[in-house]
């Protein structure tokens, strides 16, 4: 019996600010501060098996990776997915082979392409290139949507996993089939206010595994233009992740975020290394003002096309006959 401790998230249907990361909660507010939503578990284990039983021949995971112009980091990137593959392997007999790296290339300038096509001996490896510049929402969505995989993880091109990263994700799944992501805790290349942690965890796409078909049910990452002015892609679909599905939770640390200037952490870096409340959040310029009244939008408008893939896939169970009423 694994020795790893779970914590349930249970879903949320008030969830926190669409744009801005949150105040830190205290360690108890994903179990005891949120309002669950009674139908979803029917509507989880509904997607469940009848989503995942179509595959056919599925990998067992695949790691997503947007890149633009990574060539000084995708080297390392890559290394630390190898790694966790490794480790995973070593540690259940699994086969290499069962994992897929993608890399979505978003007409990058430099050498990037080349970086990655270095990997192809080490790695099963797909690369894409976007027609245009399609921005980090697009890229993960076309990637996420390039293969059939139990679960589903995403890497910045400039971030790590550590090597236990894709083993405590799917272990957490394994043991655990009602829920539809696992996440974890992170390391940061920067000093923060160890309260900020949690909740700069949890936004974050490379802490997390989700399974595949919950993620298609989602609709992936929000992909309007606006959202690329706010930068809020990953916040968003955090908000959904956690107010449709449950998941699982860990403190352990198994993925590594660099500050880079101009990035999400360094834009907010001054309010992460004071204490929750200290220090207001970093005042909108007229440019982004003006796209969160239409990133809410797209956003209500996300989350009712969720309610509409619910109910036709609540539908579609009911009208499957019950195994005792089968001659």
């Amino acid at each position: 019996r694994s020795r790893q401790v779970w914590a349930a998230v249970q879903p949320q249907s008030g969830t926190s600010s669409l744009i801005r990361y949150p105040d830190a909660p205290t360690r108890s507010y994903c179990l005891e501060n949120c309002r669950l939503i009674k139908i979803l578990p029917l509507f989880y284990l509904a997607a469940c098996h009848t989503m995942r039983n179509a595959l056919t021949n599925p990998y067992k995971a695949m790691v997503v990776i947007p890149t633009y112009n990574a060539a000084a980091f995708l080297d390392r990137t890559l290394a630390s997915v190898a790694a966790s593959i490794a480790h995973h392997c070593q540690r259940t007999g699994t086969v290499p082979d069962h994992f897929l790296t993608v890399i979505v290339d978003d007409l990058s300038s430099d050498h990037t392409i080349a970086v990655a096509e270095a990997w192809r001996d080490r790695l099963r490896l797909m690369i894409l290139n976007n027609d245009v510049r399609r921005g980090t929402s697009f890229s993960r969505n076309y990637g996420a949507a390039a293969a059939e995989a139990e679960v589903l993880f995403f890497l910045d091109h400039d971030d790590e996993f550590l090597p236990s990263h894709l083993h405590v994700c799917l272990q957490g799944l394994a043991q655990r089939p009602e829920a539809a992501y696992v996440r974890t805790g992170v390391e940061l290349t920067v000093p923060v206010d160890p309260a900020w942690l949690p909740v700069i965890a949890s936004h974050l796409p490379i802490t997390l595994g989700v399974r595949q078909d919950c993620h298609a049910l989602l609709g992936g990452f929000n992909e309007d233009p606006a959202v690329r002015v706010l930068r809020c892609e990953d916040v968003l679909y955090a908000n959904l992740l956690k107010g449709f599905f449950r998941g699982l939770r860990t403190d352990a640390v198994t993925a590594r975020h660099y500050h880079m200037p101009g990035n999400a952490l360094d834009n907010q870096l001054e309010r992460f290394q004071h204490p929750p409340g200290v220090v207001p959040p970093t005042p909108m310029k007229p440019e982004e003002i003006e796209a969160r009244q239409q990133v809410e939008t797209s956003h209500r408008q996300q989350a009712t096309r969720i309610g509409r893939r619910f109910t036709t896939l609540l539908r579609t169970m009911k009208s499957i006959p019950k195994a005792a009423d089968r001659p």
